[in-house]
């Protein structure tokens, strides 16, 4: 768990970049991957009880490329995952 000094609490700086234990590590961001939840095949729906949207049925992947990569790269990964 992080703990956050009262100066940091107080200037707003609690986003996740400051709070993440990596992140004193910047000359590793290109070597950082950035992970990407895809969900694909199925259908967006209300829920009965509340109406809010949710995804049902279909698969779900992780996807993970480098930080520095392309958003071509991003496609490419994407459609050989979609078959």
């Amino acid at each position: 768990m992080t703990s956050l000094h009262p100066s940091e609490l107080e200037s707003g700086t609690t986003d996740s970049v400051t709070s993440s234990p990596r992140s004193e590590h910047q000359h590793d961001l290109h070597l950082t991957r950035v992970r990407f939840m895809c969900s694909f095949g199925g259908k967006i729906l209300p829920r009965p009880h509340d109406n809010q949207l949710r995804y049902v049925g279909g698969d779900t992947r992780i996807v993970a490329v480098h930080r520095s990569s392309t958003f071509s790269t991003l496609l490419t990964k994407l459609s050989k995952l979609a078959g």
